[in-house]
């Protein structure tokens, strides 16, 4: 595989909201070689094949998740049994040297045997019966702050309108978890526009909770705005911005 196609690979894994460290953790690849990939164009390299095979393992795996409407978050992909009870960080470094189409084969059913089983759940009932029969700020920002997971799985898998998915989705801010940050993003391209200005919202979070850490959103916000069709989701980004203006 060549230096520019890895890159493409490690792009479209953090694109899920993973990071360095993260992928680093999960498949034992030096986070400063990721990092190396990432940024010195045409010259990095994993420096074992195993590893640039794991990687691509992960890719597929990560994308076949988000094809079936989960966001593949770490928690998430943690919870999804792989030949048996295996994570798929211990199967894949098991398995990575096996005939392609079989392990290709292996990841494909691993997910659709984890999605059909969630296809029958009522994440709208579950959530009542876990925060107090209701479904309003308070409890969604309630399950932000003690259950962020299924608050992701709310919004992605529950049978909500735009305007639930909305106020979820700005309250999933509250949480200020990068490992949701990746979710976030995918909505600020929702095609409600309500959606979109929660996912706004939910950003703008990150932000004032660390300015520092998260100042890059402050230039992703004014390049949206830039981008963006909906004249309300123009007027929360311009009211955020003057916010995040305050905190500079």
């Amino acid at each position: 595989m060549s230096a520019v196609q890895l890159k493409q690979e490690v792009e479209k894994i953090f694109s899920f909201g993973w990071n360095s460290k993260s992928v680093s953790d999960y498949l034992d690849v030096k986070e400063g070689t990721l990092n190396d990939v990432l940024h010195r164009k045409n010259r990095a390299q994993l420096g074992s094949k195993s590893k640039t095979i794991r990687i691509t393992y992960f890719r597929i795996f990560l994308e076949k998740i988000s094809a079936s409407g989960v966001f593949p978050t770490h928690d998430l992909v943690d919870s999804i049994p792989v030949m048996g009870e295996r994570s798929f960080s211990t199967f894949i470094k098991e398995f990575y040297s096996k005939e392609e189409q079989l392990v290709i084969y292996i990841i494909n059913e691993s997910v659709e045997k984890f999605v059909s089983s969630r296809l029958a759940l009522d994440f709208v009932g579950l959530f009542k019966e876990k925060f107090g029969g209701v479904i309003n700020e308070k409890t969604l920002a309630d399950a932000a702050m003690k259950e962020p997971q299924f608050l992701a799985d709310f919004i992605t898998q529950g049978n909500i309108k735009n305007f639930t998915k909305a106020l979820a989705v700005s309250k999933l801010g509250l949480a200020v978890n990068d490992t949701f940050l990746g979710l976030i993003r995918s909505l600020t391209s929702d095609p409600s526009p309500l959606v979109r200005e929660g996912a706004y919202k939910a950003l703008s979070e990150y932000f004032f909770d660390d300015e520092e850490k998260y100042s890059y959103l402050y230039e992703e916000f004014k390049a949206a705005l830039e981008r963006e069709t909906g004249d309300g989701v123009k007027k929360q980004i311009v009211s955020l911005i003057k916010l995040m203006d305050m905190y500079k």
